[in-house]
């Protein structure tokens, strides 16, 4: 069994769900620490 953190799990879950798909930076960010947020 492996422990992930919440936000971990969100990004393999977000992965796993479109494994051919190339995901942008953007997208990975809002779909894993929600929309709206900003980061460097």
């Amino acid at each position: 069994m492996v422990h992930l953190s919440p936000k971990c799990f969100k990004l393999l879950e977000t992965l796993i769900d479109r494994p051919t798909y190339v995901f942008s930076r953007e997208v990975i960010l809002g779909k894993v620490w929600g929309v709206g947020r900003r980061f460097c």
